[in-house]
C-alpha cells in the first residue's frame, strides 16, 4: 500500500483517506469536523423517489380499475355460477352480490385514499389532515369488518357453511380488525403537532 504518511493514517493513490483504527478515524472526523468529512449528509439520504412514488400511483389506479371490473362483472358471475351448482343457495344470491359489491367498495374507497396520500406524498405536503384521511381508512375497514360478520352470520343462520367460505370471511374479518387496530395503534402512538 503505497501513499503518502498523514498524521490520521495514510492516503491511497486514489484521494481516500485509510485509517489504521478506528479511534484515528473519530480523531479525524473531530479535526475535520463531521460535515465535511462525510461529505454532503443531504446527498446520502434516501428519498422516495419520483420513479417510485408514481410507480405505487399507478399501481392504486390498476388496483382500484380491477376492483371495478370484480365488482362488476367477476362477482356476479361467481355467485351465479355457485346457485347453479347448488340451487339451495338461490335465495342467498341478492344478498351475495350486494355483499360483495359493498365489500369491494370499502377497498376501493381505501384506495382512492391511497391516491390522496401519495399524491400529498408527492407534493411534499404532509400536514394534520393525514390523521383525518388514516381515520377514514380505519372506518373502511370496520365497515368491512361488519360486513364480513353479517355474512357469516347469514350464511350460519341458512345452513350454508362450508369450510372454505367460513374460513375466508373469518380471515378477511381479522386481516381487517388487524390492519385497522394497527392504524389505530399508529394514531394513538402519534399525537397531533
Amino acid at each position: 500500500m503505497s501513499g503518502k504518511g498523514s498524521s490520521y493514517g495514510t492516503v491511497e493513490e486514489g484521494g481516500v483517506a485509510s485509517f489504521d483504527s478506528i479511534s484515528e478515524w473519530l480523531r479525524h472526523l473531530k479535526a475535520e469536523g463531521y460535515a465535511s468529512a462525510m461529505g454532503n449528509v443531504k446527498e446520502r439520504t434516501v428519498q422516495p423517489s419520483l420513479f417510485f412514488s408514481r410507480g405505487i400511483l399507478f399501481a392504486l389506479v390498476a388496483l382500484l380499475l380491477l376492483s371495478v371490473v370484480v365488482q362488476v362483472w367477476v362477482w356476479p358471475a361467481a355467485v351465479e355460477r355457485t346457485v347453479s351448482l347448488f340451487p339451495e343457495v338461490g335465495s342467498l344470491a341478492r344478498q351475495a352480490i350486494l355483499w360483495g359489491v359493498c365489500a369491494v367498495l370499502c377497498w376501493q374507497v381505501i384506495a382512492v385514499i391511497g391516491l390522496e396520500l401519495v399524491r400529498r406524498a408527492l407534493g411534499n405536503r404532509a400536514d394534520s389532515s393525514i390523521r383525518r384521511w388514516i381515520g377514514a381508512v380505519i372506518g373502511c375497514l370496520l365497515v368491512f369488518a361488519a360486513l364480513v360478520t353479517v355474512a357469516f352470520i347469514a350464511l350460519n343462520e341458512r345452513g350454508y357453511t362450508p369450510p372454505g367460505v367460513m374460513l375466508g370471511l373469518v380471515t378477511a374479518g381479522l386481516i381487517a380488525l388487524i390492519s385497522a387496530g394497527a392504524l389505530a395503534v399508529f394514531l394513538g402512538s402519534n399525537p397531533p403537532h
